[in-house]
């Protein structure tokens, strides 16, 4: 066993079951021997009894190989935009998602493909050691962007920098030399490469965005409402009309008064500023039914009719019918009624904003007793 090289951790199992004599392995897991056998040698065998006498020529000895570990390293880093035009990433500058990152091996072949993502950034990981390059394919860039800003510019760190040729979109080649579990910085920059940028420069033309605008909900207590909507691209400064804006695509505009039309303006500079219009919903559509101070009212004949009286929410007002559904208003836009004669009238509320109607209408009665009837508020003489 000490002969045998240091990659092998030992025998296999000896005698498998089933396998015969002529492939299995001889050798004891512990001492390495197998076990004993007779040589009986006959001269110029011609059978096969006589042979197997002769020659044993199936003691082996199977060995199993050690797992092998091979470090792996990483290429990666980012495509940003470069707003100044200095060739170095900047605080603020946004990363580019969506675009298309080859991995180039030593000979310029593509050996992987990604896309940026998560605010511009790729990786591509599990690499072993070699000689690689990055290729940021220009086809796959938006129109927003009119190529790459200049490369390895003169006084900035090669973790800031742009490395993508601005008419190839590829990088100089680079080296990994994978160490298993780096704890120094010089390991760590054998095996991880995360310095390989591309820069983006913004076309000063316009470019029309597209609002995806979502549907809009109205508040609880039906005074204000809120939208949520998406920009394509997003790469300019919005403002909003009325509410408060939130987030960052998708954007929230929260506390908007019901009824009242919002405006989105997305400016990409004096001469570059595109909007759109949400509609304001009307909250307080439909609006509840009417309330009846008193539902129903009886007064003794000639006594003066009184006024019938309901109640609704601010901004609604009432319409007054005689049916309880269709029919021609016996009043509108009013919250009291009087009538002419007894009879049940039916009240409808009516938003005056939204000009929507309650779904349902409220019975107000009156009714007039017999001339006999006494008032409430006369006193009978005695006798």
């Amino acid at each position: 066993k000490s002969t045998i090289p240091a990659l092998y951790s030992g025998f296999t199992a000896k005698d498998t079951a089933g396998v015969s004599d002529a492939l299995n392995s001889d050798a004891d897991k512990i001492t390495g021997k197998t076990k004993q056998v007779t040589l009986a040698p006959v001269l110029n065998p011609t059978t096969a009894a006589d042979s197997a006498a002769t020659f044993n020529l199936t003691l082996d000895a199977g060995l199993i190989l050690k797992p092998v570990v091979v470090p792996l390293g990483s290429i990666g880093d980012k495509v940003f935009v470069d707003t100044n035009k200095d060739g170095k990433q900047d605080a603020g500058e946004a990363g580019v998602d969506g675009v298309t990152v080859n991995l180039l091996d030593a000979s310029g072949a593509v050996i992987g493909t990604t896309t940026t993502a998560g605010g511009g950034k790729y990786l591509f990981a599990n690499l072993p050691a070699g000689t690689y390059s990055v290729e940021f394919v220009k086809s796959t860039i938006s129109a927003l962007y009119s190529g790459f800003t200049a490369k390895d510019t003169a006084g900035v760190s090669d973790a800031l920098n742009s490395d993508a040729d601005k008419i190839t979109g590829k990088t100089k080649q680079v080296t990994l030399a994978p160490v298993l579990n780096p704890t120094t910085a010089a390991d760590s920059a054998a095996t991880f490469n995360l310095t390989l940028d591309a820069g983006l420069i913004l076309k000063p033309t316009c470019v029309k965005p597209v609002f995806s605008i979502q549907p809009t909900t109205c508040a609880a207590d039906k005074s204000t409402y809120e939208v949520t909507f998406t920009l394509t691209p997003n790469a300019g400064k919005i403002k909003v009309s009325a509410g408060t804006l939130s987030g960052s695509n998708p954007y929230k505009v929260t506390g908007i008064m019901s009824g009242m039309n919002l405006k989105i303006t997305d400016s990409l500079g004096v001469a570059c500023v595109f909007d759109t219009t949400v509609v304001g919903p009307n909250c307080g559509c439909p609006p509840k039914e009417p309330v009846a101070l008193v539902p129903s009212k009886t007064i003794c004949q000639g006594e003066p009719i009184p006024d019938l009286v309901v109640m609704v929410s601010t901004g609604e007002t009432t319409d007054w019918y005689a049916n309880q559904t269709g029919g021609t208003a016996l009043a509108t836009g009013t919250t009291t009624y009087k009538p002419t004669g007894a009879g049940t009238f039916w009240v409808e509320a009516r938003n005056l904003q939204g000009e929507c109607n309650s779904v349902t209408r409220t019975p107000v009665t009156l009714s007039i007793n017999d001339p006999q009837c006494v008032p409430f508020n006369v006193k009978r003489k005695s006798k």
